[in-house]
């Protein structure tokens, strides 16, 4: 049934939105055809009053095409289609998943293919002077919470993200260039990190679905237990590699795809995020060449597990849908992002739960406002998925906690911990050497946001508009939060909240917590991309000039070309291990305890034939290790062997010019001649010897 109603002014055209208001229920959607001029934007202002939100905040939403308004009865979204050539790209605002979560208001409603069912139409028609005739025709609007499958995204919208991926793919290969060009023989080796962190993905892979439960139990510093949980296990990024080592690639191809890879995923998921949020796709670019391309994770090459922050996008997501919808499925999303995202790094793990801390504190006069009760049960449904999915991940570091007692110190997390002059230090090729560098001995971790991002973030910090967004409230809030927490350490509390928090003794290098930090910094620089869309005039132009923003965040970040060391292959000799059923093994040299970093090498190699080894290096060195130093110290004595059949040993690998670089050739030539000694095989200078 239609109605129509004559309003004498803009006032009255506001009041009549106002009572309109009363009737709509969460899910309605409220579509406004009219000329310019016609009055419609004052209408959106009188159904934000009778909402509950302030009729001041609403202006017209033309260039970011859709504007939240909360703190309501409902939550308000205004849509505004005015600038919208193509209908198919209507489909990429998600209309469908915003009117779900509050009321949705959309102007230029002819730009729409045809009504859905349930709206209420609005239609405004000029008459003389400001008297306008108004049309309203209401249906019943299904209720949001009717189970029905969701929209499946039509070809240009999925074009359009296609097309976003490809561009992320082709920045990550720039910013990491010239790895793409042979990524099977180029690689940071020199770092014994990343190779510890490639033998750590080839273990996984391998591990993961033979033999799940012995997972942690990994082969090195035999015969210790849960050597894996020494260090991080990445099991996201090794899932990734399965495919890649299965098809016959090397660890290192594995390692290099998979870093590129969380380049390209973390600026595409949040391109998308922000794109979604501002319904910009200059603002998306931006935001995500920031969150992938920035000073901390460049200069962190060797250190797949800090690469891969995808879903922190969808942990930002899914609080932001829960926070409005209050719906139960949006509360297992978050759990399963931030179980995921936990699955990449304990770091991340413990980053994540701070940002969140600070994210859901920021929203907080929002949830608190109504249904209290309800929000938290959500969150603990949240945090209930989160650790369920966890749970055999982090039972396995507990584990170690428990027989150990290893956990980290306040001298530690002091020694650390972030200063101001970390969110200085930039490694890019423009900021190090023209005047970054001077804080490079004063910091732990490279944190510099960039001089763009800086300026995006004050504009969206300064327009009332993207300010009072409560989702920009909420990453400030997060930003904020976390890089208090990253200095934490220096203050003079800090050794009373060690001792609570078990967060702080987790993680040694609580500087790296910056990383939240421009992820957080880098999404309101997206909503200051998008404040600047609203005041630029002319869209063509408007398409040039984010291009040229996107370009000044990546240059401002480049540290391409990088050097990367040779890699060849690992030696086919160490084939010949891979059918020694029950096999223990020993590299020799076996390295001093302050350079066990060099028994990485091995760790590499082991990945041929998987046999358990004495040697090791990772985050954390038992003490086996250093007895076990001493006791062959003297190699090939009695002693020394006596000491390696205690262990199990069954074969030792010599590696010739560097054993008798360190010990001399008269050491070597009395191992050719020790009875209790079989050589096995030879390889130019590695030679396999069986103990008997």
């Amino acid at each position: 049934m239609t109605k129509t109603i004559t309003t004498q002014s803009e006032p009255e055209t506001a009041a009549l939105g106002r009572a309109l208001a009363a009737t709509l229920a969460r899910g309605s959607v409220v579509l406004l055809y009219g000329d310019l001029g016609a009055g419609k934007t004052a209408f959106v202002r009188g159904l934000a009053e009778g909402l509950g939100v302030s009729r001041d905040e609403v202006s017209s939403p033309t260039f970011t095409l859709v504007q939240e308004y909360r703190g309501g009865r409902l939550p308000l979204f205004h849509a505004d289609l005015f600038r919208i050539d193509d209908p198919r790209e209507i489909d990429d605002l998600g209309l469908d998943e915003i009117a779900a979560d509050g009321v949705l208001a959309i102007e230029w409603a002819e730009k729409i293919p045809r009504a859905p069912e349930g709206t209420t139409i609005v239609r405004i028609r000029h008459g003389d002077g400001d008297v306008r005739l108004i049309d309203i025709a209401q249906q019943p609007w299904p209720s949001p919470d009717a189970s029905s499958p969701e929209p499946a995204p039509r070809p240009h919208a999925t074009a359009q993200r296609l097309v976003a991926l490809a561009v992320f793919v082709l920045l990550a290969v720039a910013h990491t260039w010239p790895l793409a060009s042979n990524p099977a023989h180029l690689s940071r080796n020199d770092n014994g990190d990343t190779v510890l962190n490639t033998w750590a993905i080839a273990w996984v892979a391998h591990e993961l679905p033979r033999h799940p439960a012995r997972l942690f139990d990994a082969n090195i510093f035999y015969p210790e237990r849960l050597t894996l949980a020494y260090s991080e296990a990445m099991i996201v990024q090794s899932v990734m590699a399965m495919p890649i080592l299965a098809a016959g690639g090397s660890p290192v191809l594995a390692y290099n795809l998979v870093l590129m890879a969380g380049f390209a995923l973390t600026g595409w998921a949040f391109c998308l995020l922000v794109r979604r949020w501002t319904g910009s796709w200059s603002a998306g670019y931006v935001s995500g060449s920031l969150a992938a391309f920035n000073a901390h994770v460049l200069v962190r090459l060797p250190h797949l597990q800090a690469q891969h922050v995808e879903f922190v996008a969808l942990i930002l997501f899914a609080l932001d849908r829960l926070v409005v919808s209050r719906r139960l499925r949006d509360a297992v999303w978050l759990g399963v992002g931030f179980a995921l995202q936990g699955l990449t790094s304990v770091y991340l793990l413990v980053f994540t739960t701070w940002m969140l801390l600070f994210a859901v504190l920021g929203r907080a006069r929002e949830w608190l406002r109504r249904e209290p009760v309800r929000m938290i049960g959500l969150f603990a449904a949240a945090a209930a998925v989160g650790t369920l999915i966890l749970a055999p991940y982090l039972f396995a570091y507990y584990t170690l906690h428990r027989l150990t007692g290893v956990e980290r110190t306040v001298e530690e997390a002091r020694q650390y911990a972030a200063t101001w002059a970390n969110y200085l230090l930039s490694g890019s090729r423009l900021h190090y050497d023209l005047w970054s560098h001077r804080f490079m001995g004063a910091s732990r971790s490279s944190n510099f946001p960039g001089v763009t991002a800086l300026v995006l973030v004050a504009l969206a910090i300064a327009w009332p508009e993207t300010r009072r967004d409560p989702r920009v409230q909420m990453c400030l809030a997060a930003a904020a939060g976390c890089a208090a927490v990253s200095m934490l350490p220096k203050t003079p509390i800090y050794p009373a909240l060690h001792g609570l928090i078990p967060l702080f003794r987790a993680i040694r290098v609580q500087a790296h917590l910056g990383q939240i930090v421009l992820l957080m910094l880098a999404v309101v620089a997206g909503f200051g991309v998008a404040g600047l869309g609203r005041r630029w005039r002319d869209t063509r132009r408007w398409l040039a000039a984010g291009v040229v923003l996107c370009g000044f965040v990546n240059l401002e970040a480049l540290r391409a070309p990088i050097q990367y060391s040779p890699f060849s292959r690992i030696p086919p000799i160490y084939d010949r291990l891979a059918g020694e059923r029950g096999a223990v093994i020993v590299e020799l040299p076996f390295h001093a305890p302050r350079i066990f970093f060099a028994n990485a090498l091995y760790m590499l190699y082991s990945t041929r034939h998987w046999r358990p080894m004495l040697n090791g290096y990772s985050g954390l060195r038992p003490d086996s290790y250093d007895v076990t130093y001493n006791a062959i110290l003297g190699f090939p004595d009695d002693a020394s062997l006596f000491a390696l059949h205690e262990r199990g040993v069954t074969h030792i690998i010599v590696h010739l010019d560097e054993f008798s670089g360190v010990f001399g050739h008269d050491r070597y030539e009395a191992i050719l001649h020790a009875a209790s000694l079989q050589l096995m095989a030879a390889d130019g200078d590695i030679q396999i010897f069986r103990l008997r």
